[in-house]
């Protein structure tokens, strides 16, 4: 064997080994805005289409630009441009802005809540007046950034729904509020990013293993009517099912690859009318959207898709595992699928570059390695694969500078590797 080929062996297989200790440690952490404390929730503040309430009660004094209150009014315009980008829902510039009243605390919002006959099921409720300018989201904030950001964006999603429809159907609102409850609003830039929720895919796999169990004598599929015409007491009975019900049918109608069933939500949401009640749009929309539908079929579909479904970490370690396991069309396949779910992920794109790097594709292994450093993948390791890569291919003076790199960065891991092709390219001058 030449030394040539002992170096691109070696290479890599120290690649193969060292990946899934450098790179599963990453994790995409995105920033986010400081949120209301307990001593800054006075005052009021409008933004384009919020206003944000303090609990100071009226008249609220303004907020200035830099305040807490005008940072989440920011926010939640962020939230609201970020779901008309997927609804697409007709915009009124007549209509009064969204108000949303935070509170200091558990205490002082408990006691607004009273002065209605409301309860606290979660930190935030849903105000409905008579008169639906005065509507309000109003709740209290704990201090987790990350627990205050998701549910800011779940009820924020609620409120934009009934913006439009006064009283949509519980799976809708319940639905997209947990499909889009993970996005993370970025300040630099106020814009939100989507990130896939599979907080609910563990519940609603139990739920339909237990219609699997099922006797003679009860349901052994999803009953859809049910999930369609969802009651509030079915829902406060049994919330999780609900959520986990109602998220697996916006994402089944939403990812399905057949467009028929992707079209039954679009239709459900053109059938909504404003002021229609609750079960009136649930009739609209089984008269315009699943009334031509193979319901038999679509159920299941429907239970198809849940099984098959995986969650981003549960395709990550699918493909590593059929990776090493020598299954790399498989490995490929849940990697691409991988990507899909969040395009950014740094491990998938490295484990794309080795795989196409065995299969001699060269270049589409050096974009993939180049993807994965720029999405947060290590540094020395990706540089030393782009190297490798561009050696194999050919071209060692195009991975010179690469190795380089991957020298100055780890000199006693990938850096031990890059100097050995360093000191053969040496040794051929």
């Amino acid at each position: 064997m030449t030394k040539r080929l002992k170096i691109l062996n070696s290479g890599a297989a120290f690649l193969k080994t060292k990946v899934l200790r450098k790179l599963f440690v990453f994790c995409a952490v995105l920033a986010v805005c400081p949120l209301l404390t307990a001593q800054s929730s006075s005052g009021a503040h409008l933004g384009r289409r919020y206003l944000i309430l303090g609990d100071s009660g009226p008249p609220p004094a303004p907020a200035g630009e830099d305040s807490p209150l005008a940072e989440l009014a920011r926010r939640m315009d962020g939230y609201f441009d970020f779901y008309n980008s997927f609804f697409h829902f007709p915009q009124d510039p007549d209509r009064p802005p969204l108000a949303l009243r935070i509170f200091r605390d558990k205490t002082a919002f408990d006691a607004y809540l009273e002065e209605f006959g409301g309860e606290n099921h979660g930190g935030f409720v849903f105000l409905r007046f008579s008169d639906p300018a005065k509507n309000e989201l109003a709740g209290y904030l704990t201090g987790d950034e990350e627990r205050d950001g998701m549910r800011l964006a779940h009820y924020g999603l609620v409120q934009f729904l009934r913006t439009f429809a006064l009283d949509p159907p519980l799976w809708l609102q319940l639905g997209f509020a947990a499909y889009f409850e993970r996005s993370v609003y970025l300040p630099e830039t106020r814009q939100v990013i989507f990130v896939e929720n599979f907080n609910w895919l563990a519940p609603l796999r139990s739920i339909m293993a237990s219609y699997r169990a099922a006797g003679p004598f009860r349901e052994r599929e999803p009953n859809l009517g049910r999930i369609l015409s969802l009651s509030r007491e079915q829902a406060e009975a049994e919330p999780e099912r609900a959520y986990a019900e109602s998220w697996g049918l916006v994402t089944f109608l939403l990812k399905s690859p057949r467009q028929e069933y992707n079209r039954i939500l679009w239709e459900s949401l053109a059938a909504l009318d404003y002021r229609a009640s609750r079960t009136e749009n649930e009739e609209r929309i089984r008269a315009r959207a699943f009334d031509w539908v193979d319901l038999p079929q679509l159920t299941a579909d429907y239970g198809a898709f849940v099984e098959e479904l995986r969650s981003l970490p549960e395709l990550l370690e699918e493909g590593t595992r059929l990776y090493h396991g020598g299954d790399y069309e498989n490995a490929e396949r849940a990697f691409l699928r991988a990507r899909e779910f969040q395009p950014d992920h740094p491990l998938a794109y490295y484990y794309l570059g080795l795989i196409r790097y065995l299969a001699g594709d060269y270049a589409a292994a050096a974009d993939y390695y180049d993807r994965s450093l720029k999405q947060g993948g290590d540094p020395a390791l990706c540089h030393y694969a782009l190297g490798l890569t561009w050696y194999a291919d050919g071209r060692p003076e195009a991975a010179r500078p690469y190795l380089e790199q991957a020298l100055l960065g780890d000199p006693q891991g990938a850096g031990a590797r890059a100097k050995v092709l360093l000191d053969y390219l040496d040794s051929l001058e």
